[in-house]
């Protein structure tokens, strides 16, 4: 970004960015402690790819005014409490919401739901 854009610009002046990568190890306890180093020495924070690790981060990068952008999160419950904290995909609840209203649309009058108890992790049961 900065090689070939010269940085970005927001509100018309021009910045640089310098990106760092950390590994939480999806560890929750490694999470907070990751994300709090971040937020002491940065102004923005892209989060990890979950919502149970977003909901640890988040309440850190809200509490420090730090914007936090969670790029795999779905969960409402990481964004809706934190005022700096961003999703990019839709809440998990609207999920099957469009293919309903399709249904209902084409003039669907049922619906099955196929659900599977007996699923089996890979490599399990063979």
């Amino acid at each position: 970004i900065n090689k070939e854009n010269c940085g970005v610009v927001v509100g018309g002046k021009r910045y640089s960015i310098e990106l760092h990568s950390y590994s939480d190890d999806s560890d929750k306890a490694k999470t907070a402690a990751v994300t709090g180093a971040i937020v002491n020495q940065s102004n923005f924070l892209l989060a990890g790819y979950s919502t149970t690790l977003a909901n640890i981060q988040n309440p850190i990068a809200s509490a420090k005014n730090r914007i936090s952008i969670t790029a795999g999160s779905s969960g409402a419950s990481a964004h809706a409490p934190n005022k700096y904290a961003f999703g990019m995909l839709p809440p998990s609840t609207t999920y099957t919401k469009n293919g309903w209203l399709a249904l209902k649309e084409k003039g669907a009058k049922t619906a099955a739901i196929v659900k599977h108890d007996n699923l089996v992790a890979c490599g399990e049961g063979e």
